[in-house]
């Protein structure tokens, strides 16, 4: 019951607001007030003119969605404390009715219920952060990692590589590493492709750490993240082979095209 007697009171402000209220009426509000003391009558005003707003045929039509929030929401914040727009006054401007509409109170509660409601689209979300590169990622390696090891390689007889060389710039304390190849052949993952091994002092040499699959595009350089599948503890070599697509998982060591030796 106090909904809707609440709805009544925005009803009848609404009329007092432009004009439209018989004393019937008049008196009905007044009643409605008192009985609602805690309702602010300047809010009263603008959420009465924010439901007429919504009623109205404008120029420029609203939403439909904002138009119905305005008429179901407006009674819920009567008592939103708001600021009263100053009118603009023109020579030409004229009384359409028996009162002055209140159009600067109109958009002012319009805009204040729809923020209120909802209505105003969200800002864009900020674009999330791209993921750094796989140079980016070495150079924070490079400047970070205390202990990090650069070791050069050398290239072997094998005909993928000829022409070739690069680094391997490794931090045992982060797990982490990375190899800077140049002229190393171009395979065809269909056909082969490059896998590295990590040989672990600690280890069974016949079982060297696997150190990734991966391809060498056509270019100059790339560099290439290594994914050491086991904690490597003291690294003494890392060994590049040519294999069959997808790797093997013991290498029988017949092509090793590049090999890093640790100091």
């Amino acid at each position: 019951m106090t909904d809707q007697l609440k709805q009544r009171l925005l009803e009848l402000a609404a009329d007092q607001t432009t004009g439209d209220l018989d004393h019937a009426d008049g008196l009905e509000l007044s009643k409605l007030q008192n009985e609602f003391p805690g309702i602010d009558a300047e809010s009263m005003e603008y959420a009465a003119a924010a439901a007429t707003l919504a009623m109205i045929d404008p120029n420029e039509a609203m939403p439909v969605a904002l138009r119905d929030k305005l008429l179901a929401d407006a009674p819920a914040h009567l008592g939103a404390t708001v600021h009263r727009m100053p009118q603009r006054q023109t020579p030409e401007a004229t009384p359409p009715s028996k009162a002055p509409a209140p159009w600067g109170w109109l958009v002012a509660a319009a805009l204040l219920i729809a923020a209120i409601t909802g209505w105003w689209p969200e800002p864009p979300a900020p674009p999330e952060p791209s993921e750094p590169t796989v140079s980016e990622r070495l150079a924070v390696l490079q400047q970070d990692a205390p202990d990090l090891k650069t070791i050069d390689f050398g290239a072997t007889e094998d005909p993928y590589a000829t022409g070739s060389s690069g680094k391997v710039y490794w931090s045992n304390v982060r797990q982490e590493g990375y190899m800077r190849i140049s002229g190393l052949h171009a395979n065809d993952p269909g056909q082969d492709q490059y896998q590295l091994w990590i040989f672990d002092k600690t280890r069974d040499q016949s079982f060297p750490v696997d150190g990734g699959v991966f391809d060498i595009p056509p270019g100059d350089e790339v560099i290439i993240p290594i994914d050491a599948r086991l904690a490597v503890a003291e690294p003494a070599l890392f060994a590049v082979t040519v294999e069959v697509p997808g790797g093997v998982v013991v290498s029988k060591r017949e092509r090793i095209v590049l090999a890093a030796q640790v100091n």
